[in-house]
């Protein structure tokens, strides 16, 4: 992984073997840009590994930053609670540092200097560069995303909304209207990976994507997952049974007291 960070943001790229598969960028809030380019570093470093956490969590990685001090991140005594913060986020994972000059390390610095407006419309890893590319010839066929994009050029919805790139965001997030023909593989990219709950997989759309009635698309995903079903845990709530209820449906327990 490489891996930058500039006064305005942060830029990462993932490798396999000679080339890359995934890419992250993202705009450094206000209140990180007047940090030390240390502790900005650090936090590159950080949130690119929380992103690729399913790619990296188990395996040995290498770390490769223009920063050179980061190398010894593993050994040196940590000065401020900030730092303590971040680098405690990259516990339990088994990776080495390495220093790559700057002017080798181009891809990750360009992605660190990108336009904070534009940041997330980066890709995020290999498939969803492909779901992007559909996603933009899908929205130019799609009527309601013609409708909305009248009403965006005319000012009628608020400074909220945007065309960047030719496409419609919303706080810097994708709209997907509700019957949006490709909205099943923009499910299946936030859920799939993971097969995690509605709230986290709600929590994972909204990072990149503003669905139109998010909610009640996520529950109903979920609902039909065929992989959560098959491995549903049903719960009990044992608090309101009487243990009288309770032997009943167990006797087995009965014969053990």
């Amino acid at each position: 992984m490489e891996c930058d960070a500039s006064g305005s943001g942060i830029g990462a790229v993932l490798h396999q073997d000679s080339g890359a598969i995934a890419f992250f960028s993202r705009a450094l809030p206000p209140r990180h840009r007047g940090l030390a380019a240390y502790e900005r570093e650090l936090i590159g470093l950080a949130q690119a590994v929380r992103h690729w956490r399913p790619y990296l969590w188990g395996r040995s990685f290498v770390v490769r930053t223009d920063h050179q001090p980061l190398k010894f991140i593993l050994d040196q005594r940590l000065a401020t609670i900030p730092q303590y913060h971040w680098v405690s986020k990259l516990l339990g994972f088994d990776f080495t540092v390495e220093y790559k000059p700057g002017r080798t390390n181009v891809v990750a610095d360009a992605l660190s200097r990108r336009d904070a407006k534009e940041a997330t419309l980066l890709v995020v890893s290999a498939p969803s560069f492909n779901l992007l590319e559909a996603f933009r010839a899908a929205a130019s066929t799609d009527e309601g995303m013609r409708q909305m994009l009248a009403r965006v050029e005319a000012g009628a919805l608020g400074d909220q909304w945007k065309i960047v790139d030719g496409l419609i965001t919303y706080k810097n997030r994708l709209f997907v209207p509700a019957t949006f023909l490709l909205l099943p593989e923009i499910l299946a990219a936030a859920h799939n990976d993971n097969h995690e709950g509605v709230q986290r997989t709600l929590h994972r759309l909204r990072r990149d994507f503003h669905v139109e009635h998010a909610s009640a698309a996520v529950q109903e995903y979920v609902r039909a997952c065929p992989v959560c079903q098959w491995n549903k845990v049903e719960h009990l709530q044992f608090g309101k049974m009487s243990v009288w209820t309770l032997l009943k449906h167990y006797p087995r327990l009965e014969a053990s007291l």
